[in-house]
């Protein structure tokens, strides 16, 4: 017996154009879904996307709107990690 199935998500890479970003500057990143079946999607404004930050005091990251998901912008000092999760 074979069983077909939709391709499945995999994992989710965050990427972004810089690792760096200055105090009250904002920076893109996007999310895509590496899939079973060997291709990727955009995935960032899926309302299924949480966005998240390790520390909101340095860096925020909208989340949960129709557009402009993993937009963030720089509050203070310091590093953060920013993920994406919940698709799939």
């Amino acid at each position: 017996m074979l069983e077909v199935t939709d391709a499945v998500v995999l994992a989710i890479q965050v990427t972004s154009t810089s690792n760096m970003l200055s105090v009250g500057l904002t920076e893109n990143f996007i999310a895509t879904a590496l899939m079973s079946d060997g291709s990727t999607r955009d995935i960032t404004n899926d309302p299924a996307v949480s966005w998240q930050t390790s520390n909101s005091t340095i860096a925020t990251i909208s989340s949960g709107q129709g557009s402009n998901n993993g937009v963030t912008t720089g509050a203070s000092v310091g590093s953060v990690n920013i993920t994406a999760s919940g698709f799939g």
